[in-house]
C-alpha cells in the first residue's frame, strides 16, 4: 500500500495525512492491500476547499473529488464516493456469469436447448428439478 498527499495553497497537516491512513488502511483491509492511492488537497480562491482522491489497484483505478468549506467533510464525503465505487465493483464481480461453467458439456446441452427452441413443457419441469 502506497498513500502520497500533497498540498496546494495550503500548510502540510499532520492531522490530515493520519486522518488519510487510517480510513485507506480500512479500505485496504477490506478491498486488498495493492493500492496506490493519491490524495490532493486544494483551496480554491473562492475560499472551499477541494480533495482529489485518486485509488488504483491491479486492474482498475478509481477517482473522486468533493469541494467543501470544511477539509474534513470534503475529505470524508469524496472517502465515501470510492466506497462506493469499489463496492459496486466488487458486488459487479461477484455476481457475474462464470464463463468457464459454460463450456461444461452438462450446461452447454441445456443452453444448446433452449437456443435451439427443441424443447417442449416436460423440459421446463426437468430444468426447475435440476435447478
Amino acid at each position: 500500500m502506497r498513500v502520497k498527499t500533497c498540498f496546494k495553497n495550503l500548510k502540510t497537516s499532520k492531522f490530515l495525512d493520519l486522518r488519510v491512513k487510517e480510513e485507506i488502511t480500512k479500505i485496504s483491509e477490506i478491498y486488498g492491500k495493492q493500492l496506490d492511492v493519491n490524495v490532493i488537497f486544494s483551496k480554491k480562491s473562492s475560499g472551499k476547499f477541494e480533495t482529489n482522491i485518486t485509488l488504483k489497484d491491479k486492474k482498475n483505478k478509481y477517482h473522486a473529488t468533493n469541494s467543501n468549506g470544511n477539509v474534513l467533510i470534503a475529505l470524508n464525503e469524496s472517502i465515501g464516493k470510492v466506497k462506493n465505487q469499489l463496492h459496486k465493483k466488487r458486488t459487479k464481480y461477484k455476481n457475474r456469469i462464470n464463463k468457464r461453467n459454460l463450456t461444461n458439456p452438462k450446461r452447454t446441452g441445456l443452453l444448446r436447448m433452449l437456443n435451439e427452441e427443441q424443447y417442449e413443457g416436460d423440459h421446463y419441469h426437468e430444468l426447475d428439478l435440476v435447478s
